[in-house]
């Protein structure tokens, strides 16, 4: 994962001493399209006294709240969903502390556009008679290139009593380039959401991944991410990762076999490989130790 861009600028309104120091940083410089989006966000109370960021709306009681600004491709303003949440509700800050949280801004506002974004926070408080903004960040969201896609029903497992059949949900496995790396990640979605993006590993193009799915509609995918090592990703309906499992080759390459009595996918070839002791994981990713 690249590094964290950061920005950090105390502003404050005209005629008033800076009473807080806000800074925001986004956890990449690139996103595929519907992936969370994840911005960090700090807050240092300069003002000498305790800010107590609550939830009571009562006259006089104190109240903070947290703000986003981001600009879409164009310069539009994107839009605010119908949410009402408050990052920092609950927080009480005593004098000279700092907080910092983590906001998924691509729950908060509507962000279903690849281009280019730029995003700032905003943060008040009823007892501070001002308001205090970052400075701006950006980041970039791109399309993927779909390499395989499925439609799969809902197991029953995942039904819930009294509601409606869950729609057939499509899975889909995709290649996108963030004009450094390519990468392989995979989104469910149904005809009105996307349930989630999550993303895989690099997409080295010498050997396509291997796709298979089996009796409970999860979805196995075998990722060969450099010259000798794969990973198996086992996901459920809803692209939650049940099970990782990072293989080395050997004289034979990892490779996906159906069991079609028990309709179980299994691994064969190669050599299982354990975490520290055959392989580390740098920013998410296992590289063998051999290879470093």
């Amino acid at each position: 994962m690249k590094k964290l861009l950061s920005v950090f600028l105390i502003l404050a309104p005209i005629l008033l001493p800076a009473q807080v120091g806000v800074g925001l940083a986004v956890n990449q410089e690139s996103y595929l399209l519907y992936e969370n989006i994840l911005a960090k966000l700090t807050v240092r109370n300069l003002s000498g006294k305790a800010l107590i960021f609550g939830e009571d709306d009562r006259p006089g009681s104190p109240r903070g709240y947290v703000e986003f600004t981001i600009h879409g491709p164009g310069g539009i303003n994107a839009e605010k969903k119908n949410i009402n949440y408050n990052p920092m509700s609950g927080f009480v800050m005593a004098p000279g502390t700092e907080q910092t949280i983590l906001v998924p801004v691509n729950k908060l506002y509507v962000l279903d556009k690849p281009g280019a974004y730029s995003i700032k926070a905003i943060v008040g408080h009823s007892s501070l008679g001002g308001a205090y903004e970052t400075g701006t960040t950006s980041f970039t969201i791109f399309n993927g290139v779909t390499l395989w896609e499925k439609e799969l029903g809902v197991p029953k497992l995942y039904h819930k009593e009294g509601a409606a059949e869950p729609l057939p949900r499509t899975v889909k496995l995709l290649s996108f380039y963030d004009k450094e790396n390519k990468y392989v990640a995979i989104m469910v979605e149904d005809k009105d959401k996307v349930y989630n993006v999550r993303r895989l590993g690099y997409d080295t193009g010498n050997v396509k991944p291997k796709i298979e799915t089996d009796m409970l509609n999860r979805t196995h995918v075998l990722l060969q991410i450099s010259p000798s090592v794969y990973v198996h990703y086992v996901l459920d309906i809803n692209c939650e990762l049940e099970q990782k499992d990072v293989y080395s080759k050997t004289d034979t390459s990892p490779t996906f076999v159906l069991d079609p009595e028990e309709g179980s996918i299994l691994v064969v070839g190669g050599r299982k490989a354990m975490k520290d002791v055959d392989y580390v994981e740098e920013n998410g990713m296992p590289v063998m130790k051999e290879e470093l």
